[in-house]
């Protein structure tokens, strides 16, 4: 890692440091959006259709940021950063790293506006979407349009490789073998087991 590298890491922690967290009381439940998956502990969320950043502790949620999601974002990327950092000081000294994938988590998509379709996965169940100045994923399901990772490019294009990574692991082999399957070179257990 270079020079700028590592100073941008320290900045992040500096400023993740001196973040003021505050007692988070709502009405109903935040649909949460992407939660730091290795500890579960720092959330980012819809709240009464405002962005917020939570944590969770033992006294209950505590909230960093709320308002729209130019304000709020910034808050959640700073969190983030310093998270990985942590734990990339702790593996210095033996402690095992963990994953800082954030959980996909999927919400209803509310189209408003003009929405573009930049690209689509190999069955159009995923699409890389823009809308207003953010990226984000969509997801089609019998239920509807879902999305995820709505964000700034960096951010959204990530999920979108990971989530088109994910699929072709799964669902490229189970085409090659229906296709087999079609062409007589794959024997069909399936039917025989139902006999």
């Amino acid at each position: 890692m270079g020079r700028k590298g590592r100073a941008a890491r320290f900045a992040a922690i500096k400023h993740a440091a001196g973040i003021s967290w505050e007692p988070f009381n709502s009405s109903k439940e935040p649909s949460i959006i992407e939660v730091i998956a290795c500890c579960n502990t720092y959330v980012w969320a819809i709240d009464n259709d405002t962005y917020v950043v939570l944590r969770k502790t033992k006294d209950g949620p505590e909230m960093a940021a709320r308002g729209a999601w130019e304000e709020a974002r910034p808050v959640w990327d700073i969190l983030v950063l310093a998270h990985e950092q942590h734990h990339e000081i702790l593996s210095q000294y033996g402690v095992p790293k963990m994953s800082h994938s954030a959980e996909t988590t999927w919400i209803p998509f509310v189209p408003a506006g003009t929405v573009r379709i930049r690209e689509t996965s190999c069955c159009g169940i995923y699409e890389w979407a823009s809308q207003g100045g953010l990226f984000f994923v969509l997801q089609r399901t019998a239920d509807g349009l879902l999305e995820t990772a709505r964000g700034q490019y960096r951010f959204a294009r990530q999920k979108w490789d990971h989530l088109l990574e994910e699929h072709r692991k799964t669902h490229l082999p189970m085409v090659r073998k229906v296709g087999a399957q079609k062409r007589g070179r794959v024997k069909d257990t399936t039917s025989e087991a139902a006999e």
